[in-house]
């Protein structure tokens, strides 16, 4: 059985919390397999809303910002501190100097990554590795059904250097719930709302396409005569039939809920066996259909 931990990550000034399946991470396999603990993550990461500027990976701001994290959380230390996005501005060494130099304080524990190509995943683990410094030892990456342009490059990269893959958007932002039918921007203060204009485009772009509406089409069918849910059917796929190694290995699945009981049902998804053959040769068409304006897992 999967381990769960509840993680709480921190940008600046906002907080968000979310649920982390898969037995992962230090204080995760000290617990045990089956015991839930808490994990806290720190990223370098403006507030929701505020737009990237050059220069947020310099040294001095890297460790201004992990202190602002580390303040707000009342800790001395966190598990895990991301990188949340590149900063091609900075060179790579500055920015991972700074780490090292947090890690050596004790400030983290494990060093991620998140929405960098494949490419600078590998220079950036073999900069720190010729130096004797902390190395990337996780990935946090946008994966789903509809959603797989990390299994041709990012995911073999991962495996080389020993970098476990934790995703998110296992839904595709909703689309995946069944919630959404068309690209008709909802009015409902969501992520694809005008609420937020830099996340409610990001996740437009991002998910709001003819492809996955098309894709959806062609699933719900299969879903409907089998008796499975779409939601389901994208928590077991990526459990079981996806690049992810879960079940035997310490890979694992970003949930965001908005009540226990959406919690608790999601789990049971999660905990659920492998998907019939028909359903996965639907997903295989499906993936044709969205692939070709799949959205990069890479800013």
């Amino acid at each position: 059985m999967a381990s769960t931990s509840a993680s709480t990550t921190i940008s600046r000034e906002a907080t968000t919390r979310s649920t982390q399946l898969g037995p992962t991470w230090a204080e995760s396999k000290k617990a045990g397999p089956d015991k839930p603990t808490g994990v806290t993550a720190a990223s370098n990461w403006p507030p929701s809303g505020t737009p990237l500027t050059p220069g947020f990976h310099a040294k001095a701001i890297v460790k201004e910002n992990l202190s602002k994290s580390l303040q707000e959380l009342g800790t001395d230390t966190v598990d895990i501190f991301y990188l949340h996005a590149p900063d091609r501005t900075v060179p790579f060494q500055e920015t991972l100097e700074a780490c090292n130099e947090l890690y050596g304080e004790g400030k983290f524990k494990q060093l991620g990554l998140s929405n960098y190509a494949a490419w600078e995943v590998a220079e950036i683990w073999n900069i720190a590795d010729q130096r004797g410094w902390v190395k990337p030892t996780v990935y946090q990456a946008m994966y789903n059904c509809l959603t797989r342009a990390i299994e041709e490059e990012l995911v073999p990269c991962c495996r080389k250097y020993g970098i476990e893959l934790l995703v998110y958007n296992p839904l595709a932002g909703g689309v995946l719930s069944g919630r959404y039918q068309s690209k008709e921007v909802p009015d409902d203060g969501g992520r694809y709302s005008t609420t937020d204009p830099l996340i409610g485009e990001m996740y437009r772009k991002r998910y709001f396409k003819d492809a996955n509406f098309e894709a959806l089409k062609v699933i719900k069918p299969t879903a409907d005569k089998l008796g499975l849910s779409l939601l389901e059917i994208a928590f077991r796929w990526l459990v079981h039939h996806s690049q992810l190694k879960v079940k035997d290995g310490n890979d694992g699945v970003v949930i965001g809920v908005s009540s226990l009981s959406q919690l608790k049902d999601n789990l049971d998804h999660l905990e659920k066996g492998p998907l019939p053959d028909e359903v996965l040769e639907t997903l295989d068409l499906a993936w044709t259909i969205t692939k070709p304006s799949c959205a990069l897992y890479w800013r």
